[in-house]
Formats: structure tokens, sequence, C-alpha cells
């Protein structure tokens, strides 16, 4: 008997595959920066302040439209979206609407928002290093409050991983990176300290040192790091390259979009100040479907996306087996947190 689960898994996988051969575009995800609002100041990001964001109302019809699109995950991100007083009402629609909801955080209202906690399916939190790194990065008491927000996601029994980004000043705490992940029974997501601030086309004062940051993605495929490392062993060899671009396939705007603050919409975050997706398609004022339909079509053959999600989600677009196969044995969205 084919299970709901299993059914939706292979339309997914059938959508998808309409998408990688060019048949169609198929709107499966959607990475919504929900507000630019965010209680953090990290030298490394420039998404920080401005909109807090469209109103709960213009939120939910958004996700009602993403829902009647056929989008299946809807990816939370900001700023730091839970400054948003209504983010449950927004992961209840999404759960309504029978699709999946993660939480791209800081940690650090986690321990304060149960309400968003019991509602999420997954949430990526952002660690830069013990405490010394972590607080010199994110403010005063940013790691004790992160790992407050991370007893309340296990004694919850939520899904999550950490996401790490390779800085100057985090190389050389792997061990640390790969014990908290032991500990807590998940993953680290890897991906190098971009070169411009996030956000921004300002330069990003932590970018690491090339060869550093290479000799610490060598050891993370070590056979003690290897089993806590998210990255597939294709998306690793893509990281290890970086700034150096690498030609693949792009599956943004194909099965996956990225939703402005304003509502703009992008085929992806690394396109916002790509001229040719100006004047970018708006979903307040012309709905998910109308906007989607209008996305400007983008060939990054040339280039890399250097965001650990992206890079596994282009693997896969382009069939690679071992992106497939890390995606479906390592599914931190799907699986238990008690591997």
């Amino acid at each position: 008997m084919v299970t709901r689960s299993l059914r939706r898994k292979l339309q997914t996988a059938a959508r998808f595959a309409l998408a990688a051969t060019g048949s169609s575009r198929q709107l499966l995800g959607v990475g919504w920066e929900i507000t630019r609002a965010c209680n953090a100041r990290c030298p490394f990001c420039a998404r920080f302040s401005g909109p807090k964001g469209p109103d709960t109302a213009l939120a939910l019809r958004v996700i009602d439209e993403l829902a009647k699109a056929g989008c299946q995950r809807v990816h939370l991100t900001g700023g730091e979206p839970l400054l948003r007083d209504d983010l449950p009402q927004l992961l209840d629609r999404i759960r309504h609407r029978d699709m999946q909801s993660s939480v791209n955080t800081n940690g650090t209202l986690l321990s304060e928002r149960a309400d968003v906690v019991e509602r999420a399916d997954t949430f990526l939190v952002s660690v830069d290093g013990p405490q010394p790194t972590h607080d010199a990065y994110r403010g005063a008491r940013a790691f004790e409050r992160l790992m407050r927000g991370i007893d309340t996601l296990q004694a919850s029994n939520r899904r999550f991983a950490f996401y790490v980004a390779l800085f100057k000043q985090n190389l050389t705490h792997l061990d640390f990176f790969v014990d908290l992940a032991k500990e807590h029974g998940t993953y680290l997501v890897v991906q190098p300290g971009f070169v411009h601030r996030f956000g921004s086309t300002d330069p990003n004062p932590e970018t690491p040192e090339l060869p550093a940051y290479r000799a610490a993605l060598s050891r993370l495929r070590e056979p003690d790091y290897r089993p806590y490392v998210w990255n597939s062993d294709p998306g690793l060899d893509v990281l290890m390259e970086f700034p150096r671009p690498q030609p693949l396939r792009c599956h943004a705007g194909r099965v996956t979009c990225r939703i402005e603050v304003d509502g703009s919409m992008y085929p992806c975050a690394g396109s916002l100040d790509d001229p040719r997706c100006a004047p970018a398609p708006n979903v307040f004022s012309l709905g998910v479907a109308e906007a989607f339909r209008r996305l400007s079509e983008i060939d990054c053959s040339r280039g890399t996306c250097w965001a650990a999600h992206s890079v596994e989600k282009n693997l896969i677009f382009g069939a690679s087996p071992g992106a497939v196969w890390n995606l479906a044995t390592r599914d931190y969205m799907s699986g238990s947190n008690n591997r």
C-alpha cells in the first residue's frame, strides 16, 4: 500500500524531474525573508535593520498562494524571524496548507518562544564557535542564550541542524563544532564565509584565509568528523574550490525562489543585485503564481553560489548521485535528531 508520505515524495520527484529536464518550472520551495529586524549586529551581515515585513493578513495571503502554486516547503529567514509576534500564526497556516516549514535563526530567542518551537518543523541554528568567538561575532551572552535555545528545541523534540559559516576566527574550532553536533545528535551544515557581507556588496571583513579554510574543510572529511557533516562529498568538493567559480546546473527559479521582505521575487538570494533580474516581479501585487511565471531565467553555469543548501540542490539538479544519496540518508529536515 502506498502511504501518503511516499506518494508525496514520488510526486515531488516527478515535478523535480520535469523542472530538471526543462519541461516546466515547478515551485517546490521558497526562501522568504519575513523580516529585516534583527537582535544581533554581526560584522559579516548587513541584514539587521529595515522593514519588519508584511503585516499578518498579507503574509497569510502569500502562504495560501504558495500552497495553491504547489509549494511544499517554506523556509523563513531574516533578519531574525523570531522577532515577529505573529510567527506562530504563519507557521500554523503553513502546516494547515500541508506545507513543511523551516526557520533560520540565531537561536537567542528560542527559549522565550515556545509558541514558535512547537509549531515549526525544522530549525537551522547559526553557531560561530565556542563562547568567546561566538559572542565576539553575535554580542554578549549570545552563546549562553543560544545554548538555552538548543535545550528548548531538544526538550520539545524538534528537528534542527547547526549552520556553520567558516570565518577567520573559527577555523581552529572544528573539534568544538563536531563535539556540539555529536552531543546534540544532529549535523553541521557548513559553508564558507562569503567574500561580501550577506545582503550587501561591501567586503566581508571575516572572509577566511584560503589556505586555512581549505585545510579546515579537508579535516571535515576525516572519519571522526564526516558523520556529523551534512554536506555531501560532491558538495564539499565544490566548496573546496571557493572562491573559484565552478560550473553547476542552477535550480534557482526553476524549483525554488526567494521572496524579499518587500515582496520582490528573485531566483535566489545571490541574484538580488543581478541586473538580469530587474525589475523583480512582486508577489504582493501580482500574486505568487504570476510572479513565479514572470521570474527571470538566469544562467549561473559559469559561477557558483556558495550557500551549502544551494550547492546541494544544484548538484541534485545536475543528477549528482552522491548528492542525491546524501539527501536520502542525511536529511535532517525529515528525520530525527536522535541519530
